[in-house]
C-alpha cells in the first residue's frame, strides 16, 4: 500500500526522514475542521470528586507566508456539556517546522480571544496537537527516548517515551506513549505527583493530507492530606471536513483565514462589542458552507461572554477627593492616558 500524498516516495516502510518530509510537502494550503470530546475525571480516594465532559473543536489552516516558512492558524473551541459553564475559544498562530525527528509546532505571534484565566484553562484542558513531533519508526516500535513534555499547559516534565506505528488497510497510525514501567514524578500544586499514563496518536489516511484522527491521554496521581488524588484526561478529535487548498476553494479559504486572524486581533485589543459583532457577522456570511463554518458558533458564544464581562466598554466614571481637597473626575483626569488603578485602605 502506498501513501501517495503522505509519503514523498516509497511504501509504508519509508525512512522517518522521508515520511516527515513528504507529509510536510503535502500540506501547503491544507485546512481541516475537527470535532470531538475532552473528558476530565478527578477522584479523591475511592470517591469521584469531579467529572467534566466538553465538546471540542479544532479548525486549522496551513499557509506559507514566505517561501520555506510554514504557519498554522488554529482555533480551539471548548464548550462544557454542563449548564452555566462559559465556552472557551483560543486563536493561535503557530510556526511549523520539520526535521528528521518530526514536526515542531510552536505557538507564537498569535493572539487569544480569552481572558488570562480562561486561556490557562484552555491550554490545560485542550492540549494543542495537530502533527506528530516525532519520527515515524520504519516498523514496530523504536527504543525509548527521554523527552520534555508540557502537561496541563504549564507543567514541564522529562519522561521516557516509546514511538510506534500501526498499519491497517489504507491507514497508518503513529503512536507515542510513556515507556512501560516508567512512573516519572513532577511537582503539581506544590505536591509531588506521579505520571501513570501519557500517550498521543495520529491516524493518517492515504491521500488525505492532515491526520484524520487525533487522540491524547493523561493520567497521574498525587496526594491530598492522607488521600490519593487521581486525575485523568482524554482528548479525541475526528476530522469532519478538509481541503487541499487548491483552486478557487483554496483562495476563498485564504481570504476567510485573513478575516479570522483580524478578528483575533480585535478581541485581544478589547475593541467595542459592537465593532466586533459587525466583523463577526461579515465573517460568518463568508464562512458559511466552508470548513471555517465550524468556527461560527464559537465566535457567537465568545462574543456573548465578551459582552457580559464588560470588555471593550468605557470604564465607569467616578469622582474622588484628592489629597489637597479637590474633586477629581476619573474620566476627565485620565482622558487619553493609560491608567493603573490601585485601591487600598487602612483599617
Amino acid at each position: 500500500m502506498r501513501f501517495s500524498v503522505l509519503l514523498a516516495a516509497g511504501s509504508l516502510v519509508a525512512s522517518p526522514a522521508a515520511f516527515t518530509q513528504g507529509l510536510t510537502e503535502a500540506f501547503g494550503g491544507h485546512a481541516a475542521a475537527y470535532e470531538g470530546t475532552v473528558e476530565i475525571k478527578q477522584s479523591i480516594g475511592d470517591t469521584t470528586a469531579n467529572v467534566g465532559k466538553f465538546v471540542a473543536r479544532l479548525t486549522c489552516r496551513v499557509s506559507e507566508p514566505t517561501p520555506g516558512k510554514l504557519e498554522v492558524l488554529l482555533v480551539r473551541f471548548l464548550n462544557s456539556l454542563e449548564e452555566g459553564q462559559q465556552p472557551m475559544v483560543g486563536f493561535d498562530v503557530a510556526s511549523l517546522s520539520r526535521g528528521p525527528e518530526g514536526f515542531k509546532l510552536e505557538p507564537g505571534g498569535g493572539t487569544t480571544a480569552e481572558l488570562e484565566e480562561g486561556s490557562l484553562a484552555l491550554k490545560a484542558l485542550f492540549p494543542l496537537m495537530l502533527l506528530p513531533e516525532f519520527a515515524a519508526p520504519p516498523s514496530g516500535s523504536e527504543p525509548r527516548t527521554d523527552v520534555e513534555l508540557t502537561l496541563l499547559g504549564s507543567v514541564v516534565v522529562k519522561v521516557p517515551l516509546v514511538a510506534s506505528r500501526q498499519e491497517a488497510g489504507e491507514s497508518l497510525t503513529l503512536l507515542r506513549r510513556l515507556a512501560e514501567g516508567a512512573t516519572p514524578t513532577f511537582q503539581f500544586r506544590d505536591e509531588t505527583s506521579k505520571l501513570l499514563r501519557w500517550s498521543e496518536s495520529y491516524k493518517l489516511d492515504s491521500g488525505k493530507g492532515l491526520p484524520s484522527r487525533l487522540e491524547s491521554a493523561l493520567v497521574f496521581e498525587g496526594s491530598l492530606a492522607d488521600s490519593t488524588v487521581r486525575f485523568e484526561q482524554t482528548l479525541i478529535l475526528n476530522k469532519k471536513k478538509s481541503s487541499d487548498g487548491l483552486g478557487d476553494e483554496g483562495a476563498k479559504l485564504a481570504s476567510i483565514e485573513k478575516d479570522l486572524r483580524s478578528l483575533g486581533v480585535e478581541f485581544a485589543a478589547f475593541k467595542s462589542p459592537e465593532e466586533i459583532a459587525k466583523q463577526i457577522g461579515s465573517f460568518q456570511a463568508k464562512a458559511r458552507g466552508t470548513l471555517f463554518e465550524s468556527v461560527n458558533d464559537a465566535l457567537d458564544q465568545r462574543l456573548a461572554v465578551y459582552k457580559a464581562s464588560g470588555l471593550g466598554k468605557l470604564a465607569a466614571d467616578f469622582t474622588l477627593e484628592s489629597l489637597d481637597g479637590k474633586k477629581v473626575s476619573f474620566r476627565e483626569a485620565t482622558r487619553g492616558k493609560v491608567v493603573l488603578l490601585s485601591f487600598w485602605g487602612v483599617g
